[in-house]
């Protein structure tokens, strides 16, 4: 959505035609990353499974966990 931005910028006193283009390029990323987000906790438990470091530290592992930023270190377990 950051090149919204951009396009909005440059579409400022240009013809109709660009100001339209604009338009249509912020509806269309904002239309996208709203279809994405009912995925997102799809994706982060296949980044999970596929993780190397899952089976290390647990699929309970999340953010807000003191041992969250220790895992994420290749090679280091909860115990460590």
């Amino acid at each position: 959505i950051g090149t919204c931005a951009t396009a909005g910028l440059a579409a400022i006193g240009k013809p109709r035609e660009a100001v339209r283009v604009a338009v249509a390029h912020v509806t269309f990323k904002i239309v996208g990353v709203v279809l994405i987000i009912p995925f997102i906790p799809y994706l982060a438990e296949l980044v999970r499974e596929i993780s190397p470091a899952a089976e290390a530290c647990g699929s309970s592992v999340l953010p807000h966990d003191p041992d969250y930023f220790r895992c994420q270190q290749p090679g280091w377990t909860l115990g460590a």
